[in-house]
């Protein structure tokens, strides 16, 4: 390879010498700028070799200081081989057959070099086509055809990968090895999942999960069927961008997927993508119990679940039946600190949708939030419950969360200093809309605030079912904001919970009462809005108890006119020296309270008047009177019946200060009253009386 020397041609005999002598030259010039076959010498260049656009042919092994493609300079260390094995196919040419088949794929035209009889040729005489060549001209009849082509280029893997350098580039970036680069995503297909929705590829997911990858891929279109645990560690992805499917007919009690350490805290695994974890519902065992868990994590930090749909997991109990043992759920996080379970869809799940609870550990700082639970009805239990028994619960929330259709309460709260906000609940079957507090677990200082509930209890018959529901001797609870509509029961109940707050709510269509109270100590009750109530606005139930007080708006129950809580309480007559044995066929009261006012009205009927005597008092009465002096309370007999008095004579009485009794007497002189006796009642005595007095 050498550049054309400038020879001058010589015509006559005339200065030829000097002719000659300056080709010559210029021939050893052209000599000396030529490149040696046998490399001899000169046999370098001098400067840079331009092959304007052709390639090197049958290049051995190339030694270079630096190697640019594109401009990128490309880096390999020593211990690193890109040796090709090239394949030699060989024909003979037939005069019409213009079509080759190869063994392997060169991939393009450019990685093929052709011969017909020893002559190289040109790219643009063939093409390639998979593992087929065709030329643009058949061969002549008995050419020798030779086609040369790669097999393959050189497999990257984890060990050789390691010593090849990349870098992102850009302002900042650092220089890390290829194989950590290609490690940050590992899909289960490099382990051998075949994701064709028969195959068990549990094996080649877990295999991928144990490679070392920090995070690992179910690609999109696939469906992974698995018929044991995925185990996960900490500090761990798992994205689910594909179906991870449960086998049919999986024995009871299965996980899909959960934490490889049981006993010792694992942080930071999380499951999100944009796929599907689903129990296979409909090809799971019939007419036996079958409890399958989709996600179960156990003692965990900071994990998180946000893959887009998760359920169809089963049993085949209806409730209320209860399964013989054990419980399984959808989501199911035990023992949890700082947990967030967030834009889940959730369908046909088993006994709850989400479940956080200690677990005889802590259960705090989590959240649930924009999650949508999807029940089946009767089969499916609470939609989400966050804390329980066995452990504590405290500063979780629950927020901007759709359940419906649930076969038991809705949304359950056994977690202290919480929060349900922004909730919307619609048509679950049993037990309560919102639920504060049950078994051995409360929900105190925690706040229900702007929800929604809608159709709560609609299979119920006999069993209570209330919009929210606050137990178990839940205390402090605020509930604010909220709208309850059509409820089996009260649209609020608090049962045995002191120094609640409920304020701010719309109650329409209830089976009960508006609010229902049960020795709720010191609740405060502000801005109601109620319309088509069942029973009282009001209702207290239980005994009534001195420290009881409840502080309401008179304007409160828009559409009612005034405002009260009412209920009963149980009058006795009572003697002065002997306190009596008598006996009653109607012993019944019943009061209405507006604020500090108290009016009542009861009936008593004797059936023997027994040993009583003395002055006649009645006790029983709901509240203690005002304690300021001279605050008496009015009593008056409406009907009396079957006394021994003089005709023209009434009962009448007051209350005094700071009391639960009624004084009795009878206005039998032109002076006015005195005490009733003993002596003024028979065996048959009736009284029917009313009467007013301040609290």
């Amino acid at each position: 390879m050498a550049k054309k020397p400038d020879i001058t041609t010589i015509a006559s005999g005339y200065y030829s010498r000097q002719a000659l002598n300056t080709n010559f030259e210029n021939l050893q010039d052209g000599f000396d700028n030529t490149l040696s076959l046998d490399g001899s010498t000169p046999n370098s260049m001098g400067a840079d070799f331009d092959v304007n656009g052709n390639n090197i042919l049958n290049a051995g092994q190339i030694a270079t200081d630096s190697l640019l493609i594109n401009g990128v300079a490309v880096t390999a260390s020593g211990d690193v081989s890109f040796e090709t094995t090239y394949l030699t196919a060989s024909y003979t040419g037939d005069g019409s057959t213009v079509a080759y088949s190869l063994t392997a794929n060169p991939q393009t035209e450019n990685n093929v070099n052709i011969y017909v009889d020893g002559v190289y040729q040109n790219k643009t005489t063939f093409s390639l086509s998979g593992t087929t060549v065709t030329f643009s001209e058949a061969p002549p009849l008995n050419a020798a055809i030779e086609i040369v082509y790669p097999t393959n280029t050189d497999t990257l893997n984890g060990s050789n990968a390691t010593a090849i350098t990349y870098n992102q580039g850009g302002t900042g970036a650092q220089d890390r090895n290829v194989a950590q680069k290609l490690q940050e995503f590992v899909s289960v297909k490099d382990f051998g999942a075949v994701g064709d929705g028969v195959t068990d590829d549990r094996a080649a997911i877990q295999a991928a999960v144990d490679s070392g990858a920090k995070h690992v891929v179910l690609p999109a279109g696939y469906d992974f069927i698995i018929s044991s645990a995925i185990e996960l560690p900490s500090d761990f992805t798992f994205e689910v961008n594909g179906d991870l499917i449960l086998a049919p007919n999986t024995p009871d009690d299965m996980t899909m997927v959960k934490n490889s350490d049981r006993v010792n805290y694992q942080n930071n695994i999380h499951i999100t993508g944009t796929g599907r974890i689903l129990g296979n519902k409909a090809n799971q065992q019939t007419g036996v119990q079958i409890r399958h868990t989709c996600i179960d994590f156990k003692k965990v930090a900071g994990c998180t679940v946000t893959v887009a749909e998760v359920g169809s997991n089963k049993w085949d109990n209806l409730y209320p039946s209860a399964p013989a043992s054990g419980i399984a759920c959808a989501i199911q996080i035990h023992d949890c600190r700082y947990c967030r379970v967030s834009g889940v869809l959730l369908y046909e799940w088993e006994h709850e949708g989400i479940n956080l609870d200690p677990a005889g550990g802590d259960c705090y700082g989590n959240i649930v939030e924009n999650c949508t639970c999807e029940g089946s009805g009767a089969e499916s239990y609470s939609g989400i419950q966050m804390g329980g028994i066995g452990g504590t619960s405290y500063n979780n929330i629950i927020s901007n969360c759709i359940v419906r259709n649930c076969g038991a309460s809705a949304i359950g709260l056994d977690s202290t200093y919480s929060v349900v906000t922004g909730c919307t609940v619609w048509r679950n079957g049993y037990f309560h809309g919102i639920n504060l507090g049950h078994s051995s677990a409360v929900a105190d200082y925690s706040t229900v605030s702007n929800c929604s509930l809608f159709d709560i209890g609609n299979f119920s018959t006999t069993t209570e079912s209330n919009g929210i529901n606050v137990g178990n001797g839940t205390k402090n609870v605020t509930i604010t904001n909220c709208n309850i509509k059509t409820v089996h029961s009260s649209g609020i109940y608090l049962s045995t919970g002191e120094s609640c707050a409920i304020s701010n709510c719309r109650i329409d269509d209830t089976g009960d009462h508006a609010i229902k109270l049960n020795l709720a100590t010191g609740t405060k009750i502000s801005n109601i809005i109620a319309e088509n109530i069942g029973g009282s606005l009001v209702r207290e139930t239980g005994s009534p108890n001195d420290d009881l007080w409840y502080e309401v708006n008179e304007t409160v129950f828009k559409r009612y006119g005034s405002v009260a809580h009412q209920g009963t309480f149980t009058p006795v007559l009572v003697g002065s020296s002997v306190a009596g044995d008598h006996t009653y066929s109607v012993q019944s009261g019943f009061y209405e309270r507006h604020d500090r006012v108290v009016t009542f009205r009861g009936r008593l009927v004797l059936t023997n008047k027994g040993t009583i005597s003395g002055n006649l008092t009645i006790t029983g009465l709901p509240f203690t009177s005002d304690s300021t002096a001279n605050s008496y309370g009015d009593f008056e007999a409406n009907i009396a019946r079957n006394l021994n008095i003089t005709a023209g004579q009434s009962v009448t009485g007051f209350i005094d200060i700071n009391s639960t009794t009624i004084t009795v007497e009878v206005w039998d002189a032109t002076t006015g009253s005195t005490a009733m006796t003993d002596a003024e009642l028979t065996n048959t005595s009736q009284l029917f009386f009313s009467g007013v007095y301040q609290v």
